[in-house]
């Protein structure tokens, strides 16, 4: 009797495994698979031209290369009275806007002019300035 359960246990576990390792495969039917292909791959290029600068009452210059027609510009107030930003190329304002007091503004500006400076002003009701600016140009639309 001993030596009948030595031979028949381990058969049973063995036919046991055996059987529940066939109801983990799946068939062909019941598996969706999806493969996408995509042969295109755009490229972006951006260029950090101002990184955490100081504002000052002269304002801050950058130049926006050839080809490169999208620019983020994003400011940070740390006054108490609210900034006001103005992008200018020369004679022409391409935008102005205002940064509440203690935060930060950024803005995204689209099919500008490259090949060109642009100054960034900035103007609170006191004069007094205190934040930076930081400005980031592409070559594509997805700052």
């Amino acid at each position: 009797m001993k030596r009948l359960k030595k031979v028949i246990l381990p058969l049973i576990v063995v036919g046991m495994l055996a059987l529940d390792s066939t109801s983990v495969f799946a068939s062909k039917n019941d598996i969706d698979v999806k493969t996408e292909q995509s042969t295109q791959v755009e490229t972006r290029e951006t260029k950090l031209k101002l990184n955490a600068k100081s504002l000052r009452d002269s304002g801050r210059d950058w130049y926006q290369d050839k080809g490169f027609n999208y620019a983020r510009v994003h400011v940070k107030n740390n006054r108490n009275e609210k900034l006001t930003v103005t992008i200018s190329n020369g004679d022409s304002d391409i935008g102005t806007f205002t940064v509440s007091p203690n935060s930060s503004s950024t803005q995204v500006y689209k099919n500008i002019n490259s090949g060109v400076t642009y100054t960034s002003s900035f103007v609170t009701p006191s004069g007094a300035l205190d934040g930076d600016v930081s400005v980031r140009i592409s070559d594509k639309n997805d700052l």
